[in-house]
């Protein structure tokens, strides 16, 4: 007799837990633009740039409509892939939980703490690798933003947001840049006597700039704060709070939300459905549950030039 297969039954309850939680200072869904596909691989298509050739286009009698040549045609491939973690959840947890505490739910949010933690560190480490995002200056001694007497970020910011536009037609303070930074590099642009000059006259500067300052100074649409950390150390040694996103900062272009014929620093495709969460009974140890959290996408990235990066901005 064939075995029975049984289908995993997903808890929709704890995949709304999941769905909805939301770790502060995780900043990934801000970076890329967001898109929903039906299936776990498939084409993200790119066009060339013919459409920005001038050509003669005035007709008239016997004159025919020249012809042109239509933009080129080219892809990436987005593959989803499925990232999981599970937890045991002890008959005593269970049976003993007490208001404000409930087992399951909480067991829940932990493992997606984890896997959204694991999601900002895998993409943070690609956006902040030099050989990637191969538009990038590295800083060092006097040139870091916090030597006050001899660095000059706006003639760094003004770099980056020349080369985005050369590379993309793209100004940064178009619906869609960004300025992504940490909490040292925030902290010291906000009190940066180069950018303090900027409103000597309209307030007071002894608190620095505020958000709405920086920003205007930074001349983006937005500016992502990216101040999340994570223990580099090995389990059971002395914890190192490392931040998620070094001491970098990233000028980008990449709107919220996709379409067609797009320009964007790259794209976070995933299914509808992409979190699922499942509760089961297991033997060992006995009337324990099994709690297993999945999260389904592809964090890819498309376009290089949409971004610039300064590595190593302060000490």
């Amino acid at each position: 007799m064939a075995a029975t297969v049984t289908r995993a039954r997903e808890d929709r309850l704890l995949t709304g837990v999941s769905r909805r939680h939301n770790v502060e200072g995780l900043v990934a869904d801000q970076v890329l633009t967001s898109v929903t596909a039906k299936k776990s691989t498939g084409k993200i298509g790119k066009y060339g740039n013919e459409h920005l050739r001038i050509v003669h286009d005035l007709v008239g009698g016997m004159t025919k409509y020249p012809r042109i040549t239509v933009d080129t045609k080219d892809s990436d491939r987005y593959i989803m892939e499925k990232h999981g973690l599970s937890v045991t959840l002890s008959e005593e947890e269970i049976d003993n939980e007490e208001q404000p505490f409930d087992a399951r739910q909480d067991a829940t949010m932990d493992v997606t703490d984890r896997l959204l933690l694991g999601r900002e560190y895998a993409l943070a480490s690609v956006l902040t690798d030099t050989a990637i995002l191969t538009n990038n200056v590295t800083l060092s001694g006097t040139d870091q933003f916090n030597d006050y007497d001899n660095s000059d970020p706006l003639e760094r910011f003004n770099t980056a947001r020349a080369s985005i536009y050369a590379e993309t037609g793209k100004d940064v303070s178009m619906p869609g840049g960004f300025a992504l930074m940490t909490w040292d590099v925030k902290n010291a642009l906000c009190y940066h006597p180069e950018l303090l000059e900027l409103y000597k006259y309209t307030s007071s500067m002894g608190a620095g700039l505020n958000d709405a300052q920086l920003k205007a100074a930074l001349k983006v649409d937005r500016v992502i704060l990216a101040w999340s950390q994570y223990d580099s150390s090995k389990a059971g040694q002395t914890p190192v709070i490392t931040p998620t996103w070094g001491k970098n900062m990233i000028f980008g272009y990449a709107p919220m939300s996709g379409r067609k014929r797009m320009t964007t620093l790259g794209f976070n495709v995933r299914k509808t459905d992409f979190v699922r969460v499942f509760r089961n009974k297991v033997v060992e140890p006995p009337n324990a549950e099994l709690i297993q959290v999945d999260h389904t996408y592809d964090d890819l990235i498309t376009d290089v030039g949409a971004a610039w990066l300064i590595k190593d901005a302060v000490a």
